[in-house]
């Protein structure tokens, strides 16, 4: 009888996890319960059939971003707020934004040569087609320029004749940059007194009479002039920095000689935003904001391949090699594909009122394209 008793306990406290002649053993384990700490002592101690932090497994966390996620019996089962919903996998959470070019009316629903639109994808309206040229150089509120070697076209955002203007004529350089109904531009010098790589930053009349600015040393990106109501901002092909010129003319100064320009910079009355190349990962970039009156730019947003940039009233809006057009708000936040313009890539952006711009090459020309913005 005495030996059923020791039998009895011996049991018992191996059941409990006791020392037993200077072992010791774990608990057992319970169904739907698992070891997430690793502590031997207190055995299997997590619920993984409801645990957030370990779903069904140790360490398989539900996120709740945009909504709220649940373990149910082992598994993620995520709850979105409206706009959002789980594309991905479950235990992501509400991880798409929906009205996207990428998710527009639900997961996955794609705009091609499109922009989402609370109505669905919109397709790409395309405003005129075959025209010779590189690139949109700029656009105003009635055309969009494309300029090439010699002449560049004016083609109408109302689907109006496309105008030829030879660049050997009064009016030889497109608008790279407009403001007020005064446009700018960046000449090579031929002055034998100036070196030999030395840009006029110049304005032009509606006649077509040309007024210089400054002159620059280094070759000037054409593509990163801008202008607000006093200034005409630039950036050098090659080197890091912004620099300025008055409007009424005067000495060119230096606004920031932190980060490359390595393409397009736009601005509007508070800011400059151009696209940099990004700190850590090469051929990727970044699009920045500059405060007028400070030196020390802002991230936004990263980006692979940045090439076009242009604003609106809230947001930046850029392309990436994927063809999407994406946007983030001047203030800072979260990057969306907004539009996609299809297999060919871009070759200009610009917004105008309510509408998206862009042109992209065929072999027959350059097309541009408008879609509504979401």
């Amino acid at each position: 009888m005495v030996h059923l008793y020791a039998a009895a306990a011996l049991v018992g406290l191996l059941a409990t996890g006791a020392v037993v002649g200077g072992c010791r053993s774990s608990p057992p384990a319970r169904e739907g319960y698992a070891d997430c700490d690793g502590n031997p002592d207190n055995g299997a101690e997590t619920d993984i059939r409801s645990s957030t932090d370990n779903c069904g497994a140790c360490g398989r966390v539900c996120q709740a971003g945009h909504g709220k996620t649940d373990c149910v019996d082992g598994a993620c089962v995520p709850t979105c707020d409206p706009g959002f919903a789980a594309c991905g996998l479950t235990e992501q959470g509400c991880d798409a934004e929906l009205g996207t070019a990428d998710h527009c009316r639900g997961c996955w629903d794609r705009c091609v040569d499109a922009s989402c639109t609370a109505e669905g994808c919109s397709p790409a309206t395309v405003v005129a087609s075959g025209i010779l040229g590189n690139e949109v150089s700029h656009l105003s509120d009635t055309n969009a320029y494309f300029d090439s070697m010699y002449d560049y076209r004016v083609v109408p955002l109302d689907g109006g004749p496309v105008e030829q203007i030879s660049k050997e004529s009064g009016r030889y350089f497109p608008p790279y940059a407009q403001c007020d109904d005064v446009v700018f531009g960046v000449l090579h010098s031929r002055r034998p007194e100036n070196p030999l790589h030395t840009f006029r930053l110049v304005k032009a009349s509606k006649s077509g009479h040309l007024t210089e600015l400054g002159l620059v040393h280094g070759t000037v990106m054409r593509q990163s002039l801008t202008c607000d109501s006093e200034y005409l901002y630039f950036a050098p092909e090659w080197g890091s920095g912004i620099g300025a010129v008055p409007i009424a003319g005067g000495t060119v100064e230096t606004v920031t000689k932190k980060l490359k320009v390595l393409r397009d910079m736009v601005s509007d009355a508070g800011a400059l935003y151009w696209l940099a190349p990004s700190p850590k990962v090469p051929n990727e970039g970044v699009v920045v904001k500059l405060l007028k009156g400070t030196t020390e730019p802002v991230h936004l947003a990263d980006v692979v391949a940045p090439r076009y940039l242009a604003l609106d009233a809230d947001h930046v809006y850029f392309t990436d090699h994927g063809n999407y057009v994406l946007r983030v708000p001047k203030s800072g936040g979260r990057s969306v594909p907004v539009a996609r313009a299809g297999i060919n890539g871009f070759r200009g952006l610009a917004i105008q009122g309510q509408s998206i711009y862009w042109a992209v090459r065929s072999s027959t020309g350059m097309s541009l394209h408008r879609v509504a913005k979401p």
